[in-house]
Formats: structure tokens, sequence, C-alpha cells
């Protein structure tokens, strides 16, 4: 009886870490659903990654994406290259990549996916054409 204290102190640690990202970062979706967009880069950049440490690259992906639909263009695409960098760079490290098929990938930082690359490219190539910057767009 005198280990439950323990074990009741371990199991609300374990259940507290196994929010999901949605959960954790409730404040920036809420407000960018609603579309208040000042009050989500409020939320998003209030932590200023400190609960983004697993997923830096969403963290880049979302400010960019806010800044782009705030007219914000330039601040944008430095957001972009960030997490288009961030992603390129975690593919060449491989054991990082063997860890998480062994293991579990929530251990490891979320690097994305593909067709989230692309979609960098083209949001900083719209970002450019909007800053009048149509050689940097190609």
């Amino acid at each position: 009886m005198r280990c439950a204290p323990s074990y009741l102190f371990v199991t609300l640690l374990l259940l507290s870490s196994c929010a999901t990202h949605y959960q954790t970062h409730y404040s920036f979706n809420n407000n960018f659903e609603k579309g208040d967009l000042q009050t989500a880069l409020a939320a998003l950049q209030s932590n200023d990654g400190d609960n983004w440490n697993k997923s830096t690259f969403l963290y880049n992906v979302n400010n960019g994406l806010v800044l782009s639909m705030m007219g914000r263009y330039a601040e944008s695409n430095e957001y972009f290259e960030k997490a288009y960098l961030f992603g390129e760079d975690y593919r060449t490290k491989y054991l990082n990549e063997a860890a998480s098929y062994l293991t579990n990938p929530m251990f490891t930082d979320y690097k994305g996916e593909d067709h989230e690359h692309l979609m960098l490219l083209y949001y900083k190539a719209i970002n450019y054409l909007k800053l009048n910057k149509r050689e940097e767009a190609l």
C-alpha cells in the first residue's frame, strides 16, 4: 500500500505525456480554424517552440502559413525555408530513422512528408509572386 502514491504519480505522468499534438496546441488550432489569425499567431509564438520540441517542422510551417495569410510574405518565406531545411537535414540522419522503426516513431522529430515539402515550395513561390519577385518564384 505504501507504493500506491508512487504508482499513481507514474501513471499520471505517463498519461499526461500521451496528449496528442492537437490537444497540446489547441489554442493555436482553435483560433486558426476560427480565422482569428492574429490570436493564432500569438498563441503559436507565445511558447516560442517550447511545446514544439518534437515538431519543429510543424512549428515553422504553421508560422509560415499564418504569416502568409496575414500578408507578411517575406517573414513567411523565412519560416518556410527553415521548415524545408529542417526536413531535408533530418532525412540524412539515418540513425534517427532506424531508431524510429525499431522503437516508436513518437520518439523522433517529425520531419514532414514529401507532399508537405512540395506544399512549402508552392507557398514560397506564391509568396515571391506576391512580392513581385518573379525570379525567386522559379
